[in-house]
């Protein structure tokens, strides 16, 4: 991607690739657009890490996750606050990064250092 707000960062472990990381810098925040982990090797602290290491570089960081109406969308909203994001639970629209509206199956996480 051109755009040098956008970042990924790759997770290895002994050379083997095991998740990443993108975000993008928006000058006042950043926002986590995605975060994956092998399915085999979720568990293990690695999305831990990777959070971690984008909190201690960042003041200010926004994700979005999915409304808490299954299992997996609840476990990963536990995972985000034990790592200190607040869920804000008011309507949200994600805006678009194209010139197109929807509706939006998201609400937004945020984490914002004193």
């Amino acid at each position: 991607m051109k755009d040098k707000r956008y970042n990924i960062k790759n997770m290895y472990d002994n050379n083997v690739l095991v998740g990443f990381c993108s975000t993008w810098d928006l000058h006042d925040f950043v926002f986590i657009e995605h975060i994956a982990i092998d399915n085999e090797l979720r568990g293990q602290g690695y999305g831990s890490k990777l959070i971690e290491d984008i909190l201690s570089r960042n003041k200010n960081v926004i994700l979005e996750v999915e409304k808490p109406e299954n299992n997996i969308a609840k476990k990963r909203i536990e995972f985000y606050k034990k790592h200190g994001f607040k869920l804000n639970l008011f309507h949200y629209e994600q805006p678009p990064l194209k010139r197109v509206v929807r509706k939006s199956h998201y609400i937004k996480c945020h984490h914002i250092k004193n």
